[in-house]
């Protein structure tokens, strides 16, 4: 047996893997029985590396989203966006950041921004609101500057 160390406590592991692609995983549960569903083959095993591989690419993001959550936490917990109606006589600036309108950044406008993701000027899904950075592109530098404004309310 490897004397490996486990994974610390809430990384994400790689997870079910029906391929049996390592013999510890062949060998596992889903083989012997084969109406057990993809979703339920999953071994905790050192040397299953297909069910319980720890890598960098599926815990980077994890940690961005840690990291997010404990910078911005005070500001989302305390500040629940609470969309307002529009006021058609209202003189006050519009917030870039909020893209659907609706009187606050919230999670509403993060859609929008992953519906956008991945276009450019041109194309059918490019949406014009959600380049935040005006560079006729939708990609991770738009995400951010959203992220940073995330929780915010203005007042209309």
């Amino acid at each position: 047996m490897w004397d490996f160390p486990s994974a610390p406590p809430g990384f994400l592991s790689s997870g079910p893997n029906s391929d049996f692609q390592d013999l510890w995983n062949s060998v596992g549960v889903c083989l012997k029985n084969p109406s057990v569903p993809p979703q339920k083959c999953f071994l905790d095993h050192v040397e299953s590396w297909t069910t319980n591989e720890v890598t960098i690419n599926l815990n980077a993001s994890l940690s961005w989203v840690t990291y997010f959550l404990d910078t911005y936490s005070d500001i989302i917990i305390c500040c629940t966006p609470t969309p307002k109606p529009t006021d058609t006589n209202s003189s006050n600036s519009k917030v870039p950041e909020d893209i659907n309108g609706d009187g606050a950044v919230n999670v509403g406008d993060v859609i929008e921004i992953a519906k956008a993701f991945g276009t450019v000027k041109g194309d059918k899904e490019y949406n014009p609101a959600c380049d935040l950075i005006n560079n006729n592109v939708i990609n991770m530098a738009d995400a951010m500057k959203l992220a940073i404004k995330f929780g915010y309310i203005y007042s209309l």
